[in-house]
């Protein structure tokens, strides 16, 4: 893969926190990536050259990478460690096995280390000033890419956005918008439960972050090359992958700083080597010490073992933390809760309890009617009915639309009839056998005057008064209560499936980004105190 580009980026390294200039600098011909030698003899140094184009050395396989690409492959393409041909002449077996290399056979763009330095700066300098702008874009590419395309609409826009839009990667941010609005549109159709939707949508969150950063990182790329077929295919392959793997995102603009060793990286930050080497050294009796020690010190594995031990139970407490963390998540996430499995409960006991929504119960009617009974023809009694409803209707029982109707006791036949008078009961709509009303909170007797069809008031005992009760939709109560326990088979919705499966990924993989972070800026700060503790050597 190493000898995939034939050009490099010719960038000039700035000092940390200042922006670079606006200039797309130029692309040159130029043979494979830049590496460097890994002996020490070479690392000493504040500002390490590359190897020579074409001579380098290798020697074994470096288990510790740091380009993003080769972090997802190093399983099945681990990188090797460069050596100039003197030092590879010179150093023995061992000691070329002891060497740590940080730059394997293929990097962004083939650039040095200060090339990546100064990508790195841009990239913080453009997320800065145009973080709104790029967010934009990602969310509504389709309704901004007109409008840009358009010499007529194109002038209403600020000439900072259209100036964005001439180095942005259109494919790139397209793709990325429509794999944002689809996965929400595919939570909205696949979620029972609005709680359940808003839950997953706000978790969607780190993705729009992850794809925020892609594709500010790839428009740092843009901004550097010009229209080859490498940069073509490069800026197709961020934008696939930033839909199949968005976490690689974060990957892209951190590979810039962790494959940079902390001497160099000193260097490339303070701007000059001369700030580096003014800084004055003296030891416990006040003696000056030789500057020149300094880079070594930052780059020796001697100094580094006792702080890598140090660090490595830090790093293993940080690892059990955060799978610990991830199987308590899962024990949320596999259940009905998340809709990843919608017939299994809740691993912890007594979550149900917590829930706060209507029970939707289906109600029961106890009655009975008036002693004074008037026989209004051979076929209809006038009477006044008492109804009483089980249990109380109220917000948290749920106020349903009811049906109420009389079904004869034996034959089960409804009763037609016909409501007079009523002082309580706010009917919606009246049938020939029935009525619809919706009860008010704490409303549970029920009384009005009814014609009923029946010969006499002594048939009219023979008929049960019953009520319907029917929800607008299910409740996660209700679901909990009568759903889940009436189903037996375990199937995962797919949907949703992915999507925890994504969540899960992406938040350990950001913990992992955000703990290496950590370690590092540890590790550097631990080298700066054993100057102080251990001395120079």
């Amino acid at each position: 893969m190493g000898t995939t580009s034939a050009y490099e980026v010719v960038l000039t390294a700035q000092p940390a926190g200042k922006s670079l200039p606006d200039k797309v600098p130029s692309i040159v011909a130029s043979p494979p990536p830049a590496q460097y030698c890994a002996s020490d003899k070479c690392t000493f140094t504040w500002f390490q050259d590359p190897i020579p184009r074409g001579t380098a050395v290798t020697h074994g396989l470096d288990f510790k990478v740091y380009d993003y690409l080769q972090m997802l492959l190093n399983v099945f393409d681990p990188k090797p460690i460069n050596f100039c041909p003197d030092c590879a002449a010179a150093l023995t077996l061992e000691q070329k096995r002891a060497c740590i290399g940080f730059d394997g056979t293929w990097s962004i763009l083939g650039s040095s280390r200060a090339e990546k330095f100064a990508l790195f700066n841009e990239y913080i300098a453009l997320s800065k000033k145009s973080a709104g702008k790029l967010l934009l874009s990602l969310l509504f590419f389709p309704i901004l890419a007109p409008l840009v395309a358009l010499p007529t609409t194109k002038r209403m826009l600020p000439s900072s956005l259209v100036k964005l839009w001439q180095s942005m990667p259109w494919l790139h941010c397209l793709l990325s918008c429509v794999y944002i609005w689809g996965v929400y549109f595919a939570i909205i159709v696949s979620m029972p439960f609005v709680a359940q939707a808003v839950f997953w949508g706000l978790l969607e969150l780190y993705t729009v972050y992850l794809l925020f950063v892609g594709l500010a990182a790839a428009t740092t790329l843009r901004q550097n090359q010009r229209s080859t077929q490498f940069s073509m295919l490069y800026s197709l392959f961020l934008a696939l992958q930033a839909i199949i793997f968005p976490s690689a995102c974060l990957l892209i603009p951190l590979n810039c700083i962790w494959s940079i060793p902390h001497a160099h990286l000193i260097a490339l930050a303070s701007g000059t080597t001369s700030v580096a080497e003014a800084l004055p050294l003296i030891d416990t009796n006040d003696a000056p010490i030789e500057a020149s020690l300094l880079p070594g010190h930052f780059a020796s594995s001697h100094v580094m073992a006792p702080i890598a031990r140090r660090l490595r139970k830090w790093a293993i407490g940080l690892t059990v933390f955060v799978n610990c963390t991830m199987g308590l998540n899962m024990a949320f996430f596999f259940s009905w809760t998340t809709w990843v499995l919608p017939t299994t409960n809740i691993a912890f006991p007594g979550v149900n309890q917590l829930l706060k929504s209507p029970a939707n119960i289906d109600y029961t009617v106890q009655s009975s009617f008036s002693p004074l009974c008037t026989s209004l023809s051979n076929a209809t009694v006038q009477v006044v009915w008492n109804l009483q409803l089980s249990p109380t209707p109220s917000a948290m029982n749920g106020l349903p639309r009811m049906s109420l109707s009389f079904v004869h006791s034996t034959q089960a036949s409804p009763m037609a009839f016909r409501i007079d008078g009523v002082t309580d009961i706010g009917v919606l709509a009246q049938s020939g056998t029935a009525i619809q009303y919706i009860p008010t909170d704490g409303q549970s007797s029920l009384t009005f005057l009814g014609t009923f069809a029946v010969a006499d008031c002594a048939a009219l005992a023979t008929y049960i008064p019953t009520v319907t009760s029917t929800y607008d939709a299910v409740s996660i109560q209700q679901f909990t209560n009568s759903v889940v326990p009436t189903l037996t088979s375990r199937v995962v919705a797919p949907i949703p499936g992915y999507l925890v499966t994504k969540f899960l990924f992406e938040t350990c993989f950001i913990a992992q980004c955000v703990c290496t972070c950590t370690l590092a800026i540890w590790t550097l700060w631990l080298k700066f105190d054993a100057i102080a503790k251990d001395g120079l050597h």
